[in-house]
């Protein structure tokens, strides 16, 4: 049966393929130094002790430096009061592919206050990323997309749940909702990218994010 074209997407069953990694930035034109007006606030506006933050790097992110170095580059702005919170922030584990992180912290002037070793980078849940407490002189996150990283392909074994939700006649001419649960594992490959998901979890220690500590 043939669909109608106001609903022709409603009759599409096919999802899209997932996104392939980018591991050529060489199609953009980027700047010579990383810019802080855009960055990303990480305290929420309504207060809370703990939330996740994602931005999406994909073709219109800047990008910083020239030819082989070339880098995408998010920025997000630190809460007041940052020793009083932990945070984890790295790119997000998709389907095909897992953006390259490379977690930098700044000062107000954009000055470089720390750098994190590639010993510190893990997965923790869906993200290959560093987890620290801010100093007090830390204002600003830089996540740039690591050259050095981009086009490694890294395999796990990894254990997946999967969820099915439905709906049952009853004999009575009603239905019914179920839910089932199956576990799926195998090993699964992705490939570094400078296009992907940053992502950000920001959990105070005491009291809420932004604040000083109760």
């Amino acid at each position: 049966m043939l669909c109608a074209a106001a609903v022709l997407g409603a009759c599409q069953s096919t999802p899209p393929p997932p996104p392939e990694a980018v591991t050529d930035l060489s199609g953009k034109t980027c700047q010579a130094d990383i810019s802080l007006v855009d960055a990303i606030a990480l305290t929420p506006k309504n207060q809370k002790s703990w939330q996740d933050v994602f931005s999406q790097v994909g073709p219109e992110t800047p990008c910083v430096g020239e030819g082989d170095a070339a880098a995408n580059y998010v920025v997000f702005a630190l809460p007041d009061f940052g020793p009083n919170h932990v945070i984890t922030v790295g790119g997000q584990k998709q389907a095909r592919r897992t953006l390259a992180p490379k977690i930098l912290l700044l000062d107000w002037e954009g000055t470089v206050t720390r750098e994190f070793a590639a010993d510190k980078y893990d997965y923790r849940g869906g993200s290959y990323s560093v987890q620290f407490r801010p100093g007090a002189d830390d204002r600003f996150i830089l996540v740039e997309t690591d050259s050095a990283l981009v086009g490694e392909i890294e395999t796990r074994f990894e254990t997946q749940l999967l969820m099915r939700q439905g709906t049952v006649g009853l004999p009575n001419g009603g239905t019914a909702s179920y839910t089932t649960y199956s576990g799926k594992e195998g090993a699964q490959s992705r490939t570094f990218s400078h296009e992907g998901v940053v992502t950000v979890r920001v959990q105070a220690i005491k009291g809420k994010i932004g604040l000083p500590a109760p």
